[in-house]
């Protein structure tokens, strides 16, 4: 039973939402999953019908979703989609038939388990919330295509949203027969009541109806302010669509006014639904994912980055929490370079490749979930010898297919690396023992040039393949680190090359020449320290699994009691310094590395100079840790 457990721990946790969610929390969840068996053409549940207290995740398989009213196939979910999430979130039935189309194995988890999580942890309610939009569009239009050039998630950029979604508002003295008759004469589904001023003091929807009066004791003559919710919930018009699907979520609401200062005290100015939200469909972030895992055309898959572009520039525009932000921009990355992976094992027709025998990893910036903006590959693939097979044999098939891989997402605007830190390098192409084997000599037998490999490398992730080939590749680094005092050493020393980037007189040091002359170079001289100071001081604490910076300085801080308030600092700098290179990447259509200083306002400059105040602490914590003041 526990080994089940296990293989269903492993798969939902390389799909959203439940990538977002802690391990021990995925864990108790997939210890409650329910494993079920649909035959092909077998009906899971019917439209108009009440909903099953649980939702689906597709395994095995495929399912359809349909309109069977109007004969029209709406979606079909394969491996690791979510479907049947009204009753996570509605207490309506289901709009659409769901049927296996293929024979399929489906994971379902009750609501009630999930619920909780919808409160305590944004980004699982976000991706959940944009699932739902996503689907709930087809029961108006078929399938939209994202279109790059028109990209805007906030309100406004929801086409004729003030004439679409006027809230018709009445006294809290109409009854509630003549309120029903309003309703259906303006042909909607809720009204905003209204004080004598027209501020709104309350709402009433169609499902208050139903349950209240149709279903319920309350009579006709009645007011309608007898049965409304009291107070609406109000934003201002400002608001993202991200933002509303998380409040709808949260405070399990349907409606959302909106009012020009987002209060009951200003008048209602326009009204925005679930059913709205998928309006917005081509900016959805759950959207812009499961189109890119639908294709493999590398054409396609640059116009879906392009259309990340635009999603980030947004964000950064809207202040989106950075968490948040990194994990979309990761996720859509990842599913990128699973596009071309999978592609590419599909066309090399000569090779048979299994996921089970390879892992591909993903190293720098992209490894540590920190590529917001497309910069260069950094890449590596871990592949399990063949026995009784010549060794250059197997090498070069996963040479073949790297060279595919890298080849493809050069053309979706991911650089080739300068240094050909790629898997498509021999180099870096290896067998599991081979990686061993090259960790261990640069860790056990260092040097400058293995150092400077660490500094990379021992940032990998699994983006695609056996999950095992790299946790045991972890757990041997971690085995070796206490006979590397050599290595920590000159990693530490490595880690203090770059002091805080003021100068004596608190100017940025910027480049003297060269094609950045006068420009500042954020990532060498200020993102730079403080990887290299999370990389060692995790690896000492043997902290596995966390490879993004700002993620290393938190768990260093609930480590480090004592040097908590330097990590939380340095954690949040970070975070800072990633929005000021994106921000001047998008802006200057580069990657961002490079930072004018005079074209800096006030705030700016005195913001980016207090993200610098965290490297001198750190370095300072190195030299006492590694005994170094006395070396630098």
């Amino acid at each position: 039973m526990n080994e089940i457990v296990h293989r269903i721990n492993d798969f939902l946790k390389e799909f959203p939402p439940f990538s977002y969610l802690e391990k021990d929390e995925l864990f108790g969840i997939s210890g409650k999953v329910v494993v079920k068996f649909f035959e092909k053409g077998e009906t899971i549940y019917e439209e108009n019908t009440a909903p099953h207290p649980v939702i689906y995740v597709v395994n095995k398989g495929a399912v359809s979703l349909s309109n069977k009213a109007r004969n029209i196939l709406v979606e079909t979910c394969d491996e690791g989609d979510l479907f049947g999430l009204r009753p996570l979130l509605t207490d309506s039935e289901y709009v659409f038939t769901a049927e296996a189309s293929e024979d399929c194995i489906l994971y379902t988890l009750k609501t009630d388990l999930l619920k909780p999580l919808l409160s305590r942890n944004a980004r699982f309610a976000l991706y959940v919330a944009s699932v739902f939009a996503g689907t709930l569009e087809k029961r108006v239009a078929s399938t939209q295509v994202i279109k790059a050039n028109k990209f805007d998630p906030s309100l406004s950029g929801i086409e004729n949203f003030q004439e679409m979604n006027v809230p018709v508002s009445c006294k809290g003295d109409l009854s509630i027969k003549d309120a029903a008759l309003l309703m259906n004469k303006m042909n909607v589904n809720s009204l905003i009541i209204i004080d004598d001023g027209g501020l709104p003091i309350g709402i009433v929807t169609d499902k208050d109806l139903r349950e209240k009066v149709v279903a319920g004791n309350i009579k006709r003559k009645s007011l309608i302010s007898s049965i409304m919710i009291s107070p609406v919930y109000c934003m201002k018009k400002t608001v993202t669509v991200a933002e509303v699907q998380i409040q709808m979520i949260r405070r399990r609401i349907s409606h959302v006014l909106i009012t020009e200062d987002g209060t009951t005290n200003s008048k209602p100015i326009g009204m925005l639904t679930n059913q709205d939200l998928v309006l917005a469909e081509n900016n959805n972030p759950a959207i812009i994912i499961k189109q890119i895992r639908k294709t493999r055309d590398p054409v396609r898959l640059k116009q879906l980055r392009d259309a990340t572009d635009q999603l980030l520039r947004y964000y950064l525009e809207r202040e989106i929490s950075m968490d948040y932000l990194i994990e979309i921009i990761t996720e859509i990355n990842d599913q990128i370079i699973k596009a071309c992976i999978r592609g590419s094992m599909e066309e090399i027709e000569e090779h048979d490749y299994n996921e089970e025998e390879f892992s591909w990893i993903s190293l720098g910036s992209e490894g540590r979930k920190e590529q917001l903006l497309r910069t260069d590959q950094d890449s590596g693939l871990i592949y399990k010898a063949v026995e009784g097979e010549d060794p250059e044999i197997t090498k070069g098939k996963y040479l073949a297919l790297a060279r595919s891989v890298t080849m493809k997402l050069a053309s979706i605007g991911y650089e080739y690396c300068p240094a050909d830190m790629m898997a498509s390098n021999p180099k870096w192409c290896m067998s599991f023992d081979d990686w061993k084997h090259t960790f261990g000599e640069w860790i056990l037998n260092p040097g400058q040039e293995e150092i400077l490999h660490t500094t990379i490398f021992l940032d990998y992730r699994k983006i695609i393949g056996n999950p095992d080939l790299t946790t045991q590749l972890t757990e041997y680094i971690f085995s070796i680190i206490d006979r590397a005092a050599p290595f920590l050493n000159l990693l530490a020393k490595n880690a203090l090359l770059n002091p805080p980037p003021l100068t004596f007189f608190r100017n940025f040091v910027v480049e003297r020449n060269g094609e950045h002359k006068d420009a500042f170079d954020i990532k060498q001289r200020a993102m730079l320290p403080l990887t290299d100071a999370a990389r060692l001081l995790v690896l000492v604490q043997k902290v596995p699994k966390i490879n993004n910076t700002s993620e290393r300085f938190k768990a260093l801080a609930e480590l480090d009691k004592p040097n908590k308030d330097v990590y939380l600092l340095a954690s949040d700098a970070y975070e800072t310094l990633m929005r000021f290179r994106a921000e001047n990447g998008l802006a200057t259509n580069s990657n961002g590395r490079y930072i004018k200083p005079n074209e800096l306002d006030k705030f700016q400059r005195v913001m980016l100079r207090n993200c610098f105040d965290p490297i001198n602490d750190l370095q300072q914590i190195i030299k006492l840790r590694f005994q170094m003041s006395t070396l630098i």
